[in-house]
């Protein structure tokens, strides 16, 4: 903690991500459960959204304006990753590694919050729902029909997971898996974005509540009282 320099509010939110990406992320990919990406996908994304608008002093703190702290925790997310979850397939990590240095460019260029929060979240999970088409083609040169086929047939896997039988062609299928991350992605953003204000409006009253409670005197039951 030294080191870093981080305030505890930054640790928590880390811990949350870590926990997500390690701990469930690897039950998720262990047992192989659908939408892994919908999930801790979903985690991390909030959880950068909330750092970049800690960073930019949206709730009440003083912000630096630096979207370096977005990539700290991120490579901090990807030694945890690869310490406690080890057996996690290369995706995942680069699925962690793009989320974060996307959230750190957008941030960064796009002066409104709320607008760079819809953005980054709608690209986070659109490339989590192609990632397996992207890898195919960018990493390991195979043609993009072949890349496409790959993606049509998990997608329909990952529908199949889920105990649903759509009587649909494969291609409409794909089209509901991509329109799915895409519609989550749009939602969250939005909806973590506007978290800074309500924390701004909820605040005040939070904290005169646990300051009140803080200072209250109780008295257990052996009668003795104590703070």
């Amino acid at each position: 903690m030294s080191r870093t320099g981080w305030q505890p509010a930054i640790w928590g939110l880390a811990s949350v991500w870590g926990v997500a990406e390690a701990g469930l992320g690897g039950v998720m990919h262990g047992l192989k459960l659908p939408f892994t990406g919908l999930t801790v996908g979903g985690v991390a994304v909030a959880v950068l959204i909330v750092l970049a608008a800690y960073e930019r002093g949206l709730y009440g703190n003083s912000g630096k304006g630096s979207t370096r702290l977005l990539l700290e925790v991120t490579a901090t997310i990807l030694l945890i990753k690869a310490l406690a979850s080890p057996h996690s397939p290369v995706t995942a990590y680069v699925a962690v590694a793009f989320q974060g240095a996307a959230a750190a460019l957008l941030f960064h260029v796009i002066p409104s919050f709320r607008g760079a929060a819809v953005l980054f979240a709608f690209l986070a999970m659109v490339e989590s729902a192609t990632q397996k088409l992207l890898m195919m083609v960018l990493v390991y040169g195979h043609a993009f029909l072949d890349a496409l086929d790959a993606l049509t047939g998990y997608a329909s896997g990952q529908i199949a997971a889920t105990g649903l039988q759509l009587p649909l062609s494969s291609s409409t299928l794909l089209g509901l898996f991509l329109a799915l991350y895409a519609a989550w992605g749009v939602l969250l953003g939005a909806t973590v974005g506007r978290w800074p204000q309500r924390a701004q409006a909820l605040g005040p009253g939070l904290v005169a509540e646990w300051r009140a409670a803080a200072v209250e005197e109780v008295a257990p039951e052996g009668g003795r009282r104590r703070r």
